[in-house]
């Protein structure tokens, strides 16, 4: 069965119009033509138009640092991370560069610290030592005095000799007989003389004894 009909006036495409019947039964649905269910055959609008939702903007790149996963329409507003700088990224290395952001493996160390002692004066100075561990020995101040071993106040505990050196006196040969006639008070050695007679060799001393027994028994 036909719903009730009416008649109306429609062109037609010669550019003539007749008349048609159309149901007078309106057919309801979506009569937006900017929805994205608009139908073209719906006469009574229902309210189900539905719409595309307004567009959102901002970063849609993925790869910026500020991509918005909810934009629907790039705005423009999208920045990059800057490219990857390359050096040695290790505060503790020589070469250490505060402005890169990638280690490259190009960091160099300083040494490992050699301990000993660093003074220059010190008898154990190592030229090689870094760190100073106070183990430095100095030596001893000097101590003056005598430090020939002829002299008469050499001194075994003198390191520097300050000229003090005294030696004992030449020896002086004669008769260090007290008993002879002609003791020497200043002789510190006793002379010997060679004699004429049948004995080889005296002391001066005795010569004077033996005067009396010959007269030919040698100088005095």
């Amino acid at each position: 069965m036909h719903g009730p009909e009416c008649n109306q006036l429609r062109s037609i495409g010669d550019g003539r119009r007749r008349v048609v019947h159309v149901p007078t039964t309106a057919s309801p649905g979506c009569t937006d033509p900017s929805a994205t269910n608009y139908s073209p055959l719906a006469m009574v609008d229902n309210g189900s138009c539905t719409h595309r939702p307004p567009p959102v903007p901002g970063s849609t790149d993925p790869s910026p640092t500020n991509c918005d996963p909810l934009a629907t329409v790039n705005d423009g507003s999208c920045t990059h991370p800057p490219p990857p700088v390359p050096g040695c990224a290790d505060p503790t290395a020589t070469n250490c560069d505060p402005l890169a952001t990638v280690d490259n493996g190009s960091c160099a160390h300083p040494p490992p610290p050699v301990p000993g002692c660093t003074d220059p004066s010190a008898t154990n100075h190592d030229p090689l030592v870094t760190v100073d561990n106070g183990s430095c020995t100095h030596p001893l101040p000097p101590v003056p005095g005598c430090t020939d071993p002829s002299a008469t106040n050499c001194d075994p505990l003198a390191t520097a000799d300050d000229g003090s050196c005294t030696h004992p006196p030449p020896p002086v040969p004669h008769c260090t007989d007290p008993s002879a006639t002609n003791c020497d008070p200043l002789a510190t050695v006793c002379m010997q003389v060679a004699l004429t007679d049948a004995h080889t060799t005296t002391h001066r001393c005795s010569l004077q004894r033996k005067a009396n027994m010959s007269q030919s028994s040698g100088i005095w």
